[in-house]
């Protein structure tokens, strides 16, 4: 087909009857969900998408195409070229929001929407959602069956579990808000039956506890023993491991699916470590397991003495959180680091207009730093 020659989309209205055949119908296929600001009926657990899905269509998910209601497609990406945003939506690595809605983040044994995991035991799923109105309800659905259920109650909300999926073919997840009226729902991450042959699908030997992979045996060992030693001698192990620039990728690796070892708090108290490169790690560790608390870590290291600590603080706020409320980063926009001002201001939410912080941007956009006049 010509879309799939030119690593395109096919985008259909609604997710019906395929108009071409099965085989032709596999990579690159996506539905407009929402119309007239509603969500399609097909959308509905069980209904037509979910019967797609089972028959091993796969169809994914965006926005719909009427201008004049409120909604958004969040697509993972490298970066925010078209040709990434593409790739992104192709893959499934996208979710919809209705209105102004829920965020979500879903990972099955760390990898997200659109990935295809093995689900030879039972599965590790981390679920995150934030809205400015309370999530009311959470649901995870399989096969067209709703499978697990919350009903959180609070604007920021986390989950981190074990669930049998064995013969199941795909996990998705829905976010709704009765005090918002909205919903948010998310592409399916596929399952095998098949033992996993790519690196970091399978993460866990049990419901017990997570393993790491094998190229990190070695970390994973040296933290084993240390959780038995005092906390003090817990610090000091880890932050040799977190400080040598060799070790970090593979230690934080190894953090991000041994929360039974190292708890975000421990790694929080190394944020505050007086050496550079401990604090740098440890925020990566951080940025890695994406606790619903990552924002509050991100703006206290803003305001660190070290310029390289605050311009990578300033770069994950810009890329890895939904957003700091604008008054919590117009105050720190006068940052004597070119960089760290850079990052801030692409992070600023569309607001209406603002005469305070409007006069700024004009400002900045005089500045002789290619970071400014390229804004």
């Amino acid at each position: 087909m010509w879309v799939e020659s030119q690593n395109g989309v096919s985008l259909f209205t609604r997710a019906g009857p395929p108009p071409v055949s099965p085989s032709h119908w596999q990579i690159g296929t996506a539905f407009q969900g929402i119309y007239n600001g509603k969500w399609r009926s097909e959308c509905e657990p069980g209904a037509g998408w979910d019967r797609l899905l089972s028959a091993g269509h796969r169809i994914f998910l965006v926005g719909g195409g009427d201008r004049g209601s409120a909604q958004a497609t969040y697509v993972w990406a490298e970066n925010n070229q078209p040709g990434e945003i593409v790739a992104g939506i192709r893959r499934g690595a996208a979710y919809v929001v209705q209105a102004d809605g829920i965020r979500m983040d879903l990972r099955v044994n760390c990898m997200p929407m659109g990935s295809t995991v093995s689900a030879t035991r039972d599965t590790y799923v981390r679920l995150r959602g934030t809205s400015r109105y309370p999530i009311s309800r959470v649901l995870l659905v399989a096969d067209g069956e709703i499978i697990w259920t919350a009903h959180p109650n609070t604007t920021l909300w986390e989950q981190r579990f074990f669930i049998p999926l064995t013969n199941r073919t795909y996990l998705q997840a829905i976010l709704e808000s009765d005090a918002g009226g909205c919903r948010t729902m998310g592409n399916p991450v596929f399952l095998t039956s098949e033992a996993a042959e790519t690196e970091g699908e399978v993460p866990l030997g049990g419901p017990e506890h997570l393993l790491p992979e094998p190229m990190h045996m070695g970390v994973d060992g040296t933290l084993e023993v240390a959780v038995n030693l005092h906390p003090e001698a817990q610090r000091r192990i880890l932050s040799e491991l977190l400080r040598n620039t060799w070790m970090r990728y593979n230690t934080v690796r190894v953090l991000e699916v041994r929360e039974d070892l190292i708890s975000d708090q421990f790694l929080w108290e190394l944020v505050r470590h007086p050496d550079r490169e401990v604090r740098l790690g440890a925020a990566y560790a951080l940025v890695v397991r994406s606790p619903v608390e990552l924002l509050d870590v991100l703006m206290e290291l803003l305001q660190n003495n070290d310029p390289r600590v605050r311009e990578y603080a300033a770069r994950m706020v810009f890329q890895y959180t939904e957003g700091a409320d604008n008054n919590r980063i117009v105050g720190l926009l006068d940052d004597p680091a070119p960089f760290v001002r850079t990052y801030l201001i692409r992070a600023l939410r569309p607001t209406p207009y603002d005469p305070v912080l409007t006069r700024y941007l004009i400002a900045a956009s005089r500045s002789p730093h290619p970071g400014f006049t390229s804004l």
